[in-house]
């Protein structure tokens, strides 16, 4: 009987502690928060590709030079490969379906679905700091990106006089 008892602990505290299983926990997220900016002095551009892992760590395809950069959320680039694709899984909907992102054909909004329900919409203006940002502000359908189990989301904005991309990530807070 105590053998049984430790294996469902073990598994209660993966679930309440790590939240292996449930994007966010039970409760969720309330919303995400603008965690840090990055200016890599590469041009936007929509063909680029983004990315990000459960870990804040993201892959950034730049097109213009078929480059696959590695991008850390405290750091910015940490590696280059050059003339590589290292193919992303990109993730539009978290890993259990708690949460989809969509996006506006017109590329000026972003919004985070939990099942019909609008939970969350960016306002990349108020999170530039002392950026100023294009109109749209987004690079393309393809430069944003949830990671599995939506903690971290990442986008590549256009700043408005250089035309350079803005990575922008934000943290879940949860609910």
């Amino acid at each position: 009987m105590g053998r049984i008892k430790r294996r469902f602990a073990r598994f209660s505290d993966l679930e309440v502690i790590n939240n292996v299983f449930i994007e966010g926990g039970i409760k969720g997220y309330s919303g995400w928060e603008i965690y840090s900016r990055f200016a890599p002095g590469l041009l936007a551009s929509e063909d680029n590709f983004l990315c990000i892992r459960d870990d804040g760590k993201g892959l950034w395809y730049y097109d213009a030079t078929n480059t696959t950069y590695i991008i850390e959320k405290d750091s910015g680039i940490i590696a280059t490969y050059v003339n590589r694709l290292i193919f992303p899984t990109y993730f539009p909907v978290s890993t259990f379906g708690r949460y989809a992102m969509s996006i506006d054909f017109a590329e000026e909004f972003i919004t985070i679905q939990d099942a019909e329900i609008e939970v969350w919409r960016p306002d990349f203006v108020a999170d530039s700091g002392a950026y100023v940002l294009d109109d749209p502000p987004l690079a393309g359908i393809w430069t944003c990106a949830m990671s599995p189990r939506a903690e971290w989301l990442v986008f590549e904005l256009i700043e408005a006089v250089s035309l350079n991309a803005l990575l922008f990530f934000y943290r879940g807070v949860k609910a």
